[in-house]
């Protein structure tokens, strides 16, 4: 089991990867938020926090009781505990969302498996037969553990060439939007997921007057995670968007896509294609910038090999050219009498020899 398979099993949490640390790992199912180092993780809960080792996790209990209301009514009620310390009670109903995180964690730490982020990673690269990028950085992450079950799709369907090297993965939203706007706003969007799927888009349009659709629209991928992203390999560019995925050529990708300046935030662009679609949005220019010099040179790369393999051909065709004068020569000497047959095939014999 990976980690995305717990998270997409999850119902309203969040996870993510700190980009300042490889090695760190989070799922966020409030109140509890679990980061994974290296070699050991950290569990934090209201003012608890346990430094904790992964066969720890066994040591999630849950305690189930009934509460009686003053009306005589009972409620089913149960309290999470970690070592015997009481992390908070819910109500059971909701309590199940953690009873089965905690199963889950247990079954993916049960055998000493190699749990870390950067071990699942090497696993998957292993599975999806893949080159592993020098530094084993950040967006080697996300496009494995978030995207696993489109990069299935991509192998499946022959998009995601074996031993493909990943170079570049530009995500949508990828701007860093967040940075663009203060913490005020940031945690009123959150406040809005409390109140379900009518609290999201109330809070969505109060933030839209103040900050920008765009700014919602970011926030809104990041919660459903419907991101688009576009994956420059060396032997192709790949583009994926919930259930679409198709790949491009160099030349295609280098034709098609086109960026567009956000008007509503300084330093984003949007990419569409050909057809006037928009294929990824949010996109910070700096990185639209990574993403072409790295494409521009992986297909000069890619022409280059294609020129020293016609070089190649044209020598051998020279080659094969000049022979054939050699023998045609020959054959006219032998019908004028000039050299006997035993000549012709001799010197026949040689020339073939040095092709």
């Amino acid at each position: 089991m990976y980690f995305s398979d717990i998270v997409g099993q999850l119902e309203g949490g969040t996870w993510k990867i700190n980009e300042k640390n490889q090695n760190i790992y989070e799922i966020i199912q409030f109140p509890l938020k679990i980061e994974f180092f290296t070699e050991r993780a950290k569990i934090s809960c209201n003012k608890n926090e346990f430094d904790v080792c992964y066969s720890d996790f066994a040591d999630f209990s849950f305690t189930d009781f009934t509460k009686k209301n003053e009306d005589g009514t009972s409620v089913p009620m149960s309290k999470l505990l970690f070592k015997g310390t009481e992390l908070f009670v819910y109500k059971d109903e909701k309590m199940q969302t953690f009873k089965k995180l905690v199963n889950q964690l247990n079954e993916l730490f049960d055998d000493n498996f190699e749990c870390t982020p950067k071990a699942q990673v090497g696993h998957l690269i292993e599975e999806f037969a893949l080159n592993e990028n020098p530094g084993f950085n950040p967006a080697l992450y996300k496009l494995l553990l978030m995207y696993r079950k489109r990069m299935e799709v991509a192998c499946n369907n022959g998009f995601l060439q074996e031993n493909s090297r990943i170079i570049t993965l530009l995500e949508a939203d990828s701007g860093k939007l967040s940075e663009n706007f203060g913490e005020t706003i940031k945690k009123g969007f959150m406040s809005g997921l409390k109140g379900g799927l009518s609290g999201l888009i109330t809070k969505g349009i109060d933030i839209a007057k103040a900050s920008g659709t765009r700014v919602v629209k970011g926030f809104v991928n990041d919660v459903t995670d419907t991101k688009a992203f576009l994956l420059l390999t060396d032997k192709n560019v790949i583009f994926s968007k919930q259930e679409e995925t198709k790949d491009f050529d160099f030349d295609d990708a280098q034709d098609i896509f086109e960026a567009r300046q956000d008007e509503t935030l300084a330093g984003v662009v949007d990419i569409f294609d050909d057809c006037e679609n928009l294929i990824v949005n949010n996109v910070a220019q700096t990185q639209w910038n990574v993403f072409k010099t790295n494409l521009r040179k992986i297909k000069k790369e890619e022409n280059q090999l294609a020129i020293e393999d016609s070089s190649s051909v044209s020598d051998e065709d020279d080659e094969f050219a000049e022979a054939e004068k050699k023998i045609t020569k020959l054959k006219k000497m032998l019908d004028a009498g000039l050299i006997t047959q035993q000549d012709f095939d001799a010197k026949k014999a040689d020339i073939l020899a040095s092709l």
